[in-house]
């Protein structure tokens, strides 16, 4: 499916959700995130519960965790 990643059992990201956990890994914060992805606070606080569901994180250092075990994004490295 075009826009989106699986890297094993969980579901597969979408390509939103990629680009909001590569921010949350450069440390932004949510209203940093919104106002780049000009989306509301409240909307990206959805996609973070969202990528915490389906990356089974229980926090935001459990998504940067995920990120870099799967590689998601070699160029933060």
């Amino acid at each position: 499916m075009k826009g989106t990643t699986k890297t094993g059992n969980e579901e597969s990201l979408s390509s939103i959700e990629l680009q909001i956990l590569k921010l949350i890994c450069q440390q932004r914060t949510t209203k940093q995130i919104g106002d780049e992805m000009c989306m509301s606070v409240k909307n990206v606080e959805r996609y973070r519960e969202h990528l915490l569901n389906k990356t089974n994180a229980d926090n935001m250092a459990g998504l940067v965790m995920y990120a870099m075990k799967n590689k998601l994004f070699p160029d933060l490295e």
